[in-house]
């Protein structure tokens, strides 16, 4: 399913793959059996459950919850929260926002700690989580 939109909102019920576009309306995935990419310019993005996301926009708060795949999340000026529902690696960065990233319980994260930070993950690892932001609190929990 694809959707774009100048300021009209975006509300997806449930689709397999989506890709939605937006400059100023809010984008909402409800349910996505496969994976989730959104790319808005200022608006809220929320991604209620994917197989997989990959997120951006410049000014609006980009929430992610159940999500079982990678995610790739990005904004300027924004909050970005994460819901992991398995262990999947994890890239989101914020300039001044702060980030959230929740993984399942017990999960093993290999954390790397800047854009630049390529180091190999060690033995046992489930996952690599890479947050970064300039100006803003980063929290990875499990």
């Amino acid at each position: 399913m694809a959707a774009n939109t100048k300021s009209g909102r975006i509300e997806v019920e449930s689709g397999t793959t989506v890709d939605a576009r937006s400059q100023s309306g809010r984008v909402t995935v409800l349910r996505a059996t496969g994976v989730c990419r959104v790319r808005a310019e200022s608006t809220r993005v929320e991604i209620g459950a994917s197989a997989g996301a990959d997120a951006s926009t410049n000014s609006g708060r980009i929430t992610l919850e159940n999500v079982d795949g990678p995610v790739r999340a990005h904004c300027i000026s924004s909050r970005i929260e994460i819901e992991m529902a398995g262990a999947h690696d994890v890239d989101a960065d914020t300039v001044s926002g702060r980030i959230s990233v929740t993984l399942p319980a017990g999960t093993a994260v290999h954390r790397l700690t800047g854009k630049d930070d390529d180091s190999p993950a060690p033995a046992g690892c489930d996952c690599t989580v890479r947050a970064t932001s300039i100006s803003g609190r980063i929290q990875v929990e499990s």
